[in-house]
């Protein structure tokens, strides 16, 4: 496992993350903590008090705004607040045009409005405590 940085130590970024990212387990295998999730789709994670979940959704149809609820996904609410959300069309290609934006969330979810012509499958990424 990784040190944890003295002080007037210069390399503070690469250490904390080594240390935040993988512990160890007594035997030397690595311990991802509190992953969880049916597959690379969608899952949450928690890092001490920091949570962060990632999902996809399919059949957003377009210039329509629906609220997506982290219990409904099989996942936990956050406990304190959600801090931010990320989202992006999922197989978009270079000349597609699809916008969507989310607002509106809470520590059981968001919102998420497409503002195109079609219906679209989005990615997902919130990061909260």
């Amino acid at each position: 496992m990784a040190e944890w940085p003295a002080n007037a130590e210069t390399d503070w970024n690469t250490k904390m993350l080594a240390y935040l990212a993988v512990e160890h387990n007594t035997d030397g295998t690595h311990d991802f903590g509190s992953l969880s999730g049916t597959s690379d789709s969608i899952g949450e994670f928690s890092v001490g008090a920091l949570q962060i979940k990632w999902g996809f959704k399919s059949g957003l149809a377009a210039n329509t705004t629906v609220a997506l609820d982290f219990t409904d996904e099989g996942l936990s609410d956050f406990s304190n607040a959600c801090l931010q959300v990320l989202t992006g069309i999922r197989g978009a290609s270079a000349t597609d045009t699809f916008i969507i934006k989310t607002s509106s969330y809470g520590t059981d979810g968001f919102s998420v409005t497409n503002t195109n012509t079609g219906t679209v499958t989005y990615n997902w990424f919130a990061i909260g405590r």
